[in-house]
């Protein structure tokens, strides 16, 4: 396997957007009021599912009341690595450049890592204390720190926050606080380069704090916007919006301030419609709400990849007629495909799948409706890379892990084969505690060897 330079790497792992000739056959967008479709929530203390549930003045008395979230996993682990590292995220110094078999990151043996979250082109981890390590590409400041890039090192500016929760996009990193409240640095770029971080600010070196939110409880990213969702049921989200990814009229006269800053998203319908949670493909986003019984998407869809039976883009959400009954807990995107996981652990797919990358032996170039993935079962989590797919897996007292879909780069640690289907990782009978795709790498939390 030949190395890459840092330009060909970043221009693999960014998930390009569309080109000028499937952009100039794209369909004429739509517009549709919502149906019921399908989900799950992050808040702890004050759960955001349950205020569909409530007066609308008992609502407001909870929104008020002091958030408090929790990390998704308490549970310390090993960091683990594997495939492309040719801009420093694998994590191991400036001479290894990719690796086909997960290698140990010893860096983090003291620290207590409870969570792993992998971007195009760099990670950052979570602690048992609330703390953040980034390491990777930093050339548009996406690891918040200064320092050697190709080796971990702590995010700064955070010391007086408890974070628990990460997300990581191509050159943005985002954090929310146990308090409900989100940072963010790096910046986003599109079709021209670096359109920005915020108004006023092309490239953030450090955490700053997004004034404008409050009471978050779910964060999420694609390559380059972001979506959150608060307390009351709101989704805001803000970024590039060229593919439709932010759900929103932009207006053109102020299109960088406008899309810079965090706005909700109005919605044709009868009612008000609450979202409990937010999930993001490169340029596509999902939202879930209404007690998992609606599901629905928006952004660029040229495979299928909003699950809409169709390939038309569409700029606002739609909801997705979705073939299970049992509500959605965690949703996944890459570049141009999407996978979501049901409260009965089962996984479907949809979207592009030309590299495998729906682990549908029959889906030929794309599959637009979510079809389920029969090959595997008591899925417990899910993540999605550029072209390829992590399942964590519940079999035999303990977790596995399963990969499908372009491997050439080795982030499916197998000997850098592509994987039509779901394949089980070769990590020796260890329990994962949690796995993250990123552009061409996978990043894995293992539970130590006993003694």
């Amino acid at each position: 396997m030949g190395k890459q330079t840092r330009s060909q790497a970043q221009a693999k792992a960014r998930t390009s957007p569309p080109t000028a000739a499937a952009a100039d056959s794209k369909p004429a967008k739509k517009t549709s009021p919502l149906r019921r479709s399908q989900s799950a929530s992050t808040a702890k203390d004050v759960d955001a599912a349950d205020m569909d549930l409530m007066p609308s003045s008992q609502q407001s008395h909870q929104s008020k009341a002091k958030l408090s979230l929790a990390p998704r996993n308490t549970e310390p682990g090993e960091v683990w690595v594997v495939g492309s590292g040719d801009c420093g995220q694998l994590g191991f110094g400036t001479d290894v450049l990719e690796k086909e078999r997960p290698g140990r990151l010893k860096y983090f043996d003291d620290k207590e890592v409870v969570d792993v979250v992998a971007g195009g082109l760099h990670n950052i981890v979570i602690t048992r204390n609330g703390k953040l390590y980034s390491w990777g590409c930093n050339d548009q400041k996406a690891l918040g720190r200064e320092g050697e890039e190709t080796e971990p090192g702590p995010v700064e500016g955070l010391d007086h926050e408890f974070i628990v929760n990460v997300a990581c996009g191509d050159s943005i990193s985002v954090a929310l606080t146990a308090t409900g409240f989100v940072y963010a640095w790096g910046t986003f770029r599109d079709n021209n380069g670096i359109f920005g971080f915020a108004p006023g600010i092309k490239v953030q070196d450090r955490p700053r704090k997004i004034e404008d939110l409050k009471n978050v409880v779910h964060i999420s990213a694609g390559a380059n916007h972001v979506v959150a969702v608060t307390l009351d049921g709101k989704a805001y989200t803000w970024g590039v919006g060229e593919q439709g990814q932010l759900g929103r009229k932009i207006i053109s006269r102020h299109i960088v301030d406008s899309s810079l800053t965090p706005r909700s998203i109005n919605f044709r319908s009868s009612r008000r419609v609450r979202f409990h949670n937010a999930f993001c493909g490169a340029y596509h986003t999902i939202l879930i709400g209404e007690q998992g019984k609606m599901m629905c998407s928006f952004g660029l869809n040229n495979f299928g990849q909003l699950g809409q039976g169709d390939t038309d883009e569409y700029d606002n959400p739609q909801a997705i007629d979705v073939p299970f009954s049992s509500g959605v807990v965690q949703v996944a995107g890459g570049e141009h495909h999407t996978i979501a996981l049901t409260e009965k652990m089962q996984v479907y797919a949809f979207g592009r799948g030309d590299s495998g990358q729906l682990g549908l032996l029959d889906a030929g170039t794309a599959v637009s409706t979510p079809t389920r993935l029969e090959s595997i079962e008591n899925v417990v989590s899910i993540s999605a890379g550029g072209s390829f797919c992590l399942a964590i897996v519940s079999e035999n007292d303990t977790n596995s892990l399963y990969g499908w879909g372009y491997g050439e780069m080795g982030q499916l640690a197998n000997d850098s084969q592509d994987a039509p289907e779901p394949e089980k990782f070769e990590i020796k009978g260890r329990h994962v505690i949690a796995a993250s795709a990123g552009g061409q790498h996978t990043i894995m939390l293992l539970r130590p060897k006993s003694e």
